[in-house]
């Protein structure tokens, strides 16, 4: 297994991050059941995967500070980087992947230092595969500052409801969600409220460390 430095600790000792994940994801968190411990002499730390020509491990923080992007050939594995993709013929579907931990700065940041690895393949951790990357992320790029703007402009609206309202109006990749069956539907509304807490919770720090007011779309 090959990670991040900082994501090895708790792949070894999981307790930390299961009870984490418990109380950011909830009842969500035990459908996927407890996190196993992974022996230290199963993980790698590497910048370059000794398999074929060689899969380049690129650290990509954003989504969480040891997330990590892999290249190989001309496939990108993406992770989250480019939030969670749902494969369906109406067209592309997105929605920003922004659990608690969330730094929209260092998001972009990894965004742009993956650009000139995109060639024809991007694969999702959270779904599927999709050709055209280069537009997959400026289309990614852009709903995530959309996102974040609206949610700003609503950031003491208690009803989660609404904001998710708002976002489908205003966003059309993620207005695909309108045509999702009901299992995926109940799916897709309960990670967009921990994408949605993800992003509140960053602003709330932003506002108290002196930043906010950045976003323009």
């Amino acid at each position: 297994m090959v990670c991040h430095e900082k994501g090895a600790k708790h792949l070894i000792e999981p307790q930390k991050l299961w009870e984490s994940s418990k109380i950011i994801l909830g009842s969500v968190a035990q459908l996927y059941g407890k996190i196993l411990p992974v022996p230290k002499n199963n993980i790698s730390l590497l910048r370059k995967i000794p398999f074929g020509s060689g899969i380049k491990v690129l650290p990509t923080p954003g989504h969480a500070s040891h997330h990590q992007c892999y290249v190989f050939k001309d496939w990108f594995f993406a992770g989250e980087l480019f939030g969670a993709h749902v494969p369906c013929d109406k067209g592309l579907y997105l929605r920003p992947a922004t659990p608690h931990r969330f730094i929209l700065e260092d998001y972009l940041k990894s965004m742009e230092l993956v650009e000139s690895h995109l060639k024809e393949t991007v694969c999702f951790a959270h779904y599927g595969s999709a050709k055209n990357p280069k537009l997959i992320l400026e289309t990614a790029r852009e709903q995530l500052k959309l996102w974040v703007k609206i949610i700003e402009e609503y950031k003491d609206e208690k009803n989660v409801d609404k904001i998710i309202k708002v976002l489908l109006e205003n966003d059309e990749v993620y207005a695909i969600y309108n045509e999702f069956e009901p299992n995926m539907k109940q799916r897709e509304s309960e990670f967009s409220i921990n994408s949605i807490n993800g992003i509140m919770k960053y602003l709330k720090t932003a506002e108290i460390s002196g930043v906010g007011g950045f976003i323009s779309v």
